[in-house]
């Protein structure tokens, strides 16, 4: 094993109303090869139901949800 693969990353994704690309994105995320790794999604006041969807379907990934655009 690599030094890289033992280092923690955090993977952050910006989203605002794009719930229709999460199921892929997300799950293409947590199936690459790195060990140790955070995901965290920044959602930008998104009104497409993308904040329940992901504590609903992927309830690992961090959301933090802003106020605004």
């Amino acid at each position: 094993m690599t030094s890289s693969l033992k280092t923690f990353i955090s993977i952050i994704i910006v989203n605002y109303n794009g719930k229709h690309f999460l199921k892929d994105c997300l799950t293409s995320v947590l199936h690459q090869d790195y060990l140790t790794f955070e995901v965290i999604v920044v959602d930008n006041a998104s009104v497409d139901g993308s904040v329940e969807f992901i504590k609903n379907e992927f309830p690992t990934i961090r959301v933090i949800k802003s106020d605004k655009n």
